[in-house]
């Protein structure tokens, strides 16, 4: 009988090892604390407010702005994700308010920097440093300005026209792929579900602002994004 039992104990040591490998199953770093695992999620829904920095704007002194926005990002490969957003936009200065909604496309790799988050599970996360390619496109937008703007007056899609248009009020839609640029940031995850986007435009060459002559509102050279993220 004790033999018979002694080979039952034994033929279970090595499946509780096991198990208590598959829970101990994190990547130590070099100061052997253990890395918290990353979920492989292939897409992230966040909705969220924004504080966009430094929005210029042909018609008006440089804009203060906040928004509102709903995001869907798609990972299509290791790192490379298609970002679509639904934004809207309140800018206002001494003279004039400008609203806006916004439909941004891009896309956006994320990368690893630092030994701890390439031993992450998924290092290519959510949740890391980036780099995207964005374009910017208008659905809508409406400025009303309380002064007289020759400006606004001679102005039309991204063109300076020879006759006055408006006093006042000037509305505007489907100005598509008015812009391009590149963004470098990081998403960070906070705790929960929160998150918060950083990044900034890089303005290489032409490539940043294509459109730069003449329009309502730029993208802002710097976003701040807080709110609440979805992967799945």
């Amino acid at each position: 009988m004790f033999r018979f039992l002694a080979g039952i104990a034994l033929s279970l040591v090595p499946q509780l090892v096991q198990a208590q490998e598959t829970v101990y199953s994190l990547i130590p770093d070099s100061t052997q604390a253990r890395v918290a695992p990353v979920s492989r999620a292939r897409q992230l829904v966040k909705a969220g407010i924004g504080l966009p920095l430094f929005r210029q704007s042909s018609v008006s002194p440089p804009f203060k702005t906040l928004g509102l926005d709903v995001t869907l990002e798609r990972k299509i490969a290791s790192g490379l994700a298609v970002v679509v957003g639904l934004e809207t936009q309140y800018s206002f200065s001494q003279y004039a308010q400008l609203y806006t909604v916004e439909l941004p496309i891009g896309l956006r790799y994320y990368f690893s920097v630092g030994k701890k988050m390439k031993q992450r599970n998924d290092p290519h996360g959510f949740f890391s440093y980036y780099v995207s390619l964005q374009t910017h496109n208008a659905l809508f937008s409406s400025l009303f300005y309380d002064t007289p703007n020759p400006n606004v007056q001679r102005y039309h899609r991204g063109q300076i026209l020879d006759h006055d248009t408006n006093v006042g009020k000037y509305d505007e839609a489907f100005n598509m792929m008015q812009h391009a640029y590149f963004q470098i940031g990081s998403q960070f995850k906070l705790s929960g579900n929160a998150y918060l986007d950083i990044n900034a435009a890089l303005p290489i060459r032409k490539l940043v602002y294509t459109k730069s002559d003449y329009t309502l509102a730029t993208p802002a050279y710097i976003n701040i994004k807080y709110g609440i993220a979805w992967p799945k």
